[in-house]
């Protein structure tokens, strides 16, 4: 049986519901808990790209499943870094590296989806715009500008310079 705030297996990386289980974190759950999550969160990507060529821009189905599908990664990845800070040791290290390039590929893979910069940019110039609380407002904003520095708009031997 699983501890609680863990998976199956007991690795306490994937309770990004509640806060870190620092006692139980372990090097060995580090890159196990990166190499699922990656997958499931670009999967996940791949699936909102999709409804986001055909569904109306609001906040509920674009940002919503945007923050849903990265969170867990953000959690783990975060713990890992504060981990790194706090206890670092050339096990922690080499756990990191081993994962941190798939992990940057992957949050590149979000910043640079063009449906879901479409999409965000249709929020923002639609009339559900006007729906929108001033945070929210400011997070579709926050979103489309990092989306830009991420290099959204780059093709060919730029993107490739900037990747």
């Amino acid at each position: 049986m699983s501890a609680p705030g863990a998976d199956a297996d007991g690795n306490p990386l994937f309770a990004h519901e509640r806060l870190p289980a620092f006692d139980r974190i372990r090097v060995e759950h580090m890159e196990p808990a990166m190499r699922r999550l990656l997958p499931r969160m670009i999967t996940d990507l791949e699936a909102l790209e999709a409804s986001a060529t055909t569904l109306a821009p609001t906040w509920d189905s674009v940002m919503v499943p945007l923050n849903d599908l990265s969170e867990p990664v953000r959690f783990a990845w975060g713990v890992i870094n504060h981990l790194k800070s706090v206890q670092d040791s050339p096990a922690l290290r080499t756990a990191r590296e081993a994962v941190q390039g798939d992990v940057v590929q992957a949050f590149l893979r979000i910043g640079q989806s063009q449906p879901i910069y479409r999409a965000m940019k249709a929020l923002r110039d639609g009339g559900e715009w006007a729906n929108l609380s001033p945070t929210q407002r400011r997070i579709v904003d926050a979103a489309i500008r990092d989306a830009e520095l991420s290099g959204v708009g780059l093709t060919g031997d730029a993107l490739a310079r900037f990747q």
